[in-house]
């Protein structure tokens, strides 16, 4: 299966921040060390949104076989969600999902084969406006501190893909993260009671927001596309 989160979460996530305003950043703060109860509310929000429930029919009765999460719009993912054995005879598969959660771009059936061990190929260079940038190239690598980048930069990564690298498959993996800002246009969207709401009732708070963000969706919808991070 190939899909990816809406906007939905991107619209669930800024909305959050703009309820807590002036304190967002305590917030945020608070929640490295916030107890175990506190963070089981914090995630009660996505567990009430849900992923993509993969289910098999037995018997005239529909049965979990696995579950789809995936953060965020701008990327796809693919998955594999292994079914359970079957008697022979006609297979019924149904996804369950939360409606306008979810962009699907494939489902299908297939045969896994067996497992692989992938090649681990770290970058060789780093270049920055074309020009060598080793402090860049040490950072990635776990040779120094964890990479630090500003509005703006630009960098480009080279590897040296091993024999046969043509006919690989090859996928880019990174870790990392980004500090967001709190705008001035939130500030007047403080609401700390919405926001208390979000937390202990999330189920009756995401249905009370559902016709905000249909009205909002299509500019939403335009902007993100529009933008250089979609394209």
């Amino acid at each position: 299966m190939t899909a990816r989160q809406s906007l939905l979460s991107t619209y669930l996530f800024y909305q959050t921040l703009a309820w807590m305003g002036r304190s967002a950043g305590s917030w945020l703060a608070s929640l490295g060390s916030a107890d175990a109860a506190t963070r089981a509310r914090v995630g009660a929000l996505g567990l009430a949104l849900g992923g993509i429930e993969v289910q098999i029919e037995r018997d005239g009765r529909w049965l979990p076989a696995g579950e789809f999460r995936e953060t965020g719009p701008l990327a796809s993912d693919t998955r594999a969600v292994p079914l359970p054995a079957v008697p022979p005879g006609a297979l019924h598969v149904r996804l369950e999902l939360a409606r306008g959660m979810w962009r699907l771009d494939q489902a299908a059936l297939v045969t896994l084969g067996d497992a692989v061990t992938p090649r681990r190929v770290p970058p060789v260079r780093v270049l920055r406006r074309g020009r060598d940038d080793t402090d860049a190239l040490a950072r990635l690598t776990g040779a120094a501190r964890p990479l630090v980048t500003q509005p703006g930069d630009t960098l480009t990564l080279v590897y040296d893909l091993p024999a046969g690298g043509e006919r690989a498959e090859i996928f880019l993996e990174s870790r990392g993260y980004y500090l967001e800002w709190v705008r001035d246009a939130w500030i007047a969207e403080e609401n700390p009671v919405r926001l208390a709401r979000m937390f202990l009732d999330p189920r009756n708070a995401l249905r009370e927001m559902a016709p905000e963000f249909k009205r909002a969706e299509p500019g939403i919808e335009a902007a993100f596309w529009g933008s250089r991070y979609a394209r």
